[in-house]
């Protein structure tokens, strides 16, 4: 394993007055923080909340993409205790609920999502910092502070999973570095690369892969100020390295048509696209100029390390090379070939921290189910889609959960997905929608589904998502 600790001294020592993370202030252009500051920021944050008790507590980060989020979660992770943050998008009830989960000690969150701190501050008990007040008192023997044992829960992230019902995934610093070879094999990273950042913080693939990995590489990041002025910024940065989905590869696409070699400015090495598969049209576009789009497959139970295309790949149907430090077998395969994807590694999580579950997910021999179909050739991996999911009652009885969801969504056009998942032995459903139309009377489309369902099949509650960028991303 790398060397956490003198990693940080390389950093502050070698790179000390170089930029290192950009991010917009106001109207203003991109402006920049040095390495050096960065790691004084965010060992004086790691000392303050040592000496204020919570060496070992679970603390939430609820903001906006930062420096400030990234100087106190590098802090949390690298030093004080399990570090998880919250998604911005969710609702009150959701981060309350997810507090409870992880029996979460204190909140910290930014100026923007102050109010809705403070209430959920005076419903349960839990401390509530602003990020922006978090004291730092940073001195050069910080630069010996001892990081954390490797297979300690250092992150909790909360899955978007396929249940309904996010899930706590517990990870250690030896899940959360466990890729980083591999990928270097595929996309080398250098002191010499800038990487454009618009996927969320609360997401595996942006704390991990893009801000935990630059702690290595020394990869500069900018930040995204908003998911409306991707295409302007990208021109702007002029990254070499772009991560992202496939909803807005398809966008650039659809803007740039044969020119999409011009959407990136004139540096780009890398766009490495994940969350779900990318059309086959879309993958060609990319190679007729030329250029290295590298599809993945990432689950957040996985650390995001699992697949990866090497450049030059033109087999538009796979999801890309199995890393090469990972065990993955498919299990109860068809005459086709074709079964539930497994996997087996340093990449695996510890658990969920609803204890319950992990014997759902880890067989006998350790090998941590995805719940994915696929197959896997020359050892490249091809997804076929979920197994087919069924949700167990109080009853005992068995229902479809994907019947549930087809029958919702197709009452609706404006309704892009539903997840039905069980809580309180009630089924629920989340109905994903493209925008919040108030003219859409969903009460109406859940009693007409009730109407038609059998007495166990009946929806009991429902919550309405608009179906954002964040939203539609898989991990």
């Amino acid at each position: 394993m790398i060397d956490l600790k003198k990693q940080i001294k390389k950093i502050y020592h070698d790179w000390s007055y170089d930029e290192y993370i950009f991010e917009k202030k106001g109207t203003a252009g991109f402006e920049g923080i040095t390495y050096k500051r960065f790691i004084e920021k965010s060992l004086g944050i790691a000392k303050y909340l040592l000496e204020s008790g919570y060496k070992d507590k679970s603390i939430i980060l609820l903001s906006e993409n930062s420096t400030n989020l990234m100087a106190c979660d590098l802090a949390i992770t690298f030093y004080v205790g399990k570090s998880c943050i919250i998604c911005k998008e969710w609702n009150k009830e959701d981060i309350t609920e997810s507090i409870k989960e992880i029996d979460a000690d204190v909140l910290i969150c930014s100026e923007r999502y102050k109010d809705v701190a403070s209430e959920i501050g005076k419903e349960i008990a839990i401390d509530v910092l602003k990020m922006e007040n978090v004291e730092e008192d940073f001195s050069i023997s910080l630069l010996g502070m001892p990081v954390k044992e490797y297979d300690e829960t250092a992150k909790i992230v909360f899955s978007s999973g396929t249940t309904g019902k996010s899930k706590g995934v517990m990870l250690s610093l030896r899940n959360i570095f466990s890729g980083l070879n591999s990928l270097q094999k595929r996309c080398h990273l250098s002191h010499d690369d800038t990487a454009y950042m618009f996927l969320p913080m609360h997401h595996t693939y942006a704390s991990v892969c893009h801000f935990m990995y630059s702690l290595i590489t020394g990869h500069r990041i900018y930040i995204s100020s908003s998911t409306s002025n991707i295409a302007r910024e990208l021109i702007e940065v002029n990254p070499t390295i772009f991560c992202c989905v496939p909803i807005v590869i398809k966008n650039l696409c659809d803007s740039y048509k044969d020119n999409i070699d011009k959407a990136f400015g004139n540096k780009i090495r890398c766009v490495i696209c994940g969350g779900a598969a990318l059309e086959k049209k879309y993958r060609q576009m990319f190679a007729d100029k030329n250029m290295n789009l590298m599809q993945t497959y990432a689950l957040t139970e996985c650390s995001s390390s699992f697949t990866l295309a090497y450049p030059g790949c033109d087999d538009f149907e796979s999801a890309g090379e199995l890393y090469e430090d990972i065990d993955v077998k498919i299990a109860d395969a068809d005459k086709d070939g074709i079964g539930e994807i497994t996997v087996k590694g340093d990449n695996v999580f510890k658990g969920y921290t609803d204890l319950s579950l992990n014997a759902i997910v880890f067989d006998e021999n350790g090998y941590f189910h995805t719940g994915d179909l696929g197959f896997i050739k020359d050892n490249k991996l091809y997804v076929k889609g979920r197994k087919k999911k069924m949700l167990l009652t109080s009853n005992g009885e068995n229902v479809s959960a994907a019947k549930i969801e087809e029958l919702i969504k197709s009452k609706s056009n404006c309704i892009k997905d539903v997840k039905a998942y069980i809580k309180n032995d009630k089924i629920g459903v989340n109905i994903y929608v493209g925008d919040m139309d108030g003219s859409v009377d969903y009460q109406g489309i859940i009693d007409s589904y009730n109407e038609m369902a059998t007495p166990y099949e009946r929806v009991s509650f429902y919550r309405i998502y608009e179906n954002s960028i964040d939203s539609r991303l898989k991990q």
